[in-house]
């Protein structure tokens, strides 16, 4: 047996090596295609982009397949500077960076309960603390590679390093929510919008022509169509879900980066670090936006389904009490109860309904009624007390009542009452008040159990056999 288990640990091992090198393998080729996409509209020198994906891609890989997968991101980093010409020593080390930053961001969503669902509010604050976070550390990893390589001129770390940082922060905005929350199921309920998202895809890209591309955009004019692409990020949180909002905002945001690139949209300004400024607010309120949606959306699914299930708890427990529930308004009509109420007062459901309170309430409990009336209005509560209800045969039932006093959704007061059925009660009470006048008789009792122990006595005993109580009792 020992040698069985042996085998299969080392086939499970093996099938996991071969697991992770594929996803190393795929996160290099996806590393290393974004990250060449991104360098092709730099922003400083040749290393520095508006947009780095590959940071995004990084965090999503690590937090889906693990922190195994690490080389990936290291060796992607490197293959992507040295395509730009990189010597090999500087492209390691910014990879250093690279992969540094994607980790820290990782460790700190981990040790903070992220949610990759992004299913509450907690979940974006989170996100975007361990984006900055880790991304500072990218950020001043390759620059400092890059100034010691005198890639960066005297006086320009500090822009150098601002653009890199929100380069990469807002890759890591724009992709993760996209990778992390990607299924087979999302996929579907994009793919199952049919003829919404046909008209949302062609209302969306009339607004991202003449927002971002239409030479209009150097005056200016059209920043107000940037604005009102928010809604679209809106309309695809509620229809198309999570991945459908991220889709959506990483689209739009590419385009808008492109383009600025290019010298096109409304961000561009005679400032250009405000131009920057306002392009990376436009691409970190877009996915804000989405998230934010979908993290409100599932907190109120999750409250919904817990009031539902408290609902069927409650219900059933309603359903299945024995004690009477019963919810009238203040006229004392029955709006609502359950079958031990039926049962109680002997009335089928339609025919409760068409009496009310006071048809049940004997005439000589008035006085009772009002102290309790007006107990309800002094405190919200009335009860315990005890009465009788007029049963549908003309039979009076004892109960004991406790009741509340509540506000319905329609503004109106009602009134929950717990009806108790203590005829059993009643009844015992009456045995033993007879039993105790028996027991009080001139007539000598024992009382003894199955065994024929002795249990009690009365005075009469005693008086005739001349025993004490402590003689008796316990013997047989």
């Amino acid at each position: 047996m020992p040698g069985r288990f042996d085998s299969i640990k080392q086939v499970n091992c093996q099938a996991l090596k071969t697991l992770n090198m594929r996803h190393i393998s795929l996160l290099i080729l996806a590393y290393f295609l974004t990250g060449w996409l991104g360098l092709q509209i730099p922003y400083v020198g040749s290393h520095i982009t508006l947009v780095w994906l590959p940071t995004g891609i990084a965090v999503a890989a690590l937090l889906r397949w693990g922190w195994r997968v690490w080389p990936g991101v290291f060796v992607g980093a490197i293959l992507v500077n040295l395509s730009i010409g990189s010597p090999w020593l500087l492209a390691a080390s910014i990879a250093v960076g690279n992969t540094l930053g994607p980790l820290l961001s990782t460790g700190w969503l981990k040790r903070g309960g992220f949610h990759c669902e992004f299913d509450r509010q907690k979940d974006v604050g989170l996100f975007i603390s361990a984006a900055m976070a880790g991304m500072a550390v990218s950020a001043s990893c390759g620059v400092a590679c890059l100034y010691w390589a005198g890639l960066i001129p005297h006086g320009a770390g500090f822009n150098a390093w601002l653009s890199w940082w929100l380069g990469d922060t807002v890759g890591v905005l724009l992709a993760v929510p996209l990778l992390v929350t990607l299924s087979w199921k999302s996929i579907e309920r994009v793919r199952h919008a049919g003829k919404e998202l046909s008209i949302w895809l062609l209302i969306a890209s009339l607004l991202a022509w003449f927002a971002f591309i239409n030479d209009d955009a150097m005056s200016g004019h059209s920043l107000p169509l940037a604005l009102l692409t928010l809604p679209l990020f809106a309309w695809a949180a509620l229809r198309f879900g999570k991945t459908g909002a991220a889709l959506a905002g990483l689209c739009f945001s590419v385009i808008a980066a492109w383009s600025t690139a290019a010298g096109h949209g409304p961000f561009i300004m005679p400032n250009t670090q405000a131009s920057l400024l306002l392009l990376w607010s436009y691409m970190a309120t877009t996915v804000l936006t989405g998230l934010l949606i979908t993290a409100l959306l599932a907190e109120r699914r999750r409250v919904e389904a817990d009031l539902r299930a408290s609902e069927i708890k409650l219900r059933g427990l309603y359903e299945m009490s024995p004690l009477g529930i019963a919810l009238t308004d203040m006229e004392g009509r029955y709006v609502e109860f359950n079958q031990a109420f039926q049962d109680i007062c002997g009335y089928a459901a339609n025919e409760l309904k068409a009496v009310d309170y006071w048809t049940l309430t004997p005439r000589k409990y008035a006085a009772d009624e009002t102290r309790q009336l007006e107990l309800l209005e002094r405190t919200g509560r009335y009860g315990p007390y005890e009465k009788e209800y007029i049963r549908k045969d003309g039979s009076l039932v004892p109960l004991r009542l406790n009741g509340m006093l509540i506000s319905g959704d329609d503004g109106q007061r009602y009134i929950w009452s717990i009806v108790e059925d203590i005829t059993d009660s009643k009844r015992l009470e009456a045995d033993l008040r007879v039993a105790a006048t028996a027991f009080e008789s001139q007539e000598g009792i024992m009382v003894t159990d199955a065994q024929g122990v002795i249990l009690r006595i009365n005075k009469t005993f005693i008086k005739d056999t001349g025993y004490t109580v402590e003689e008796v009792v316990g013997q047989t």
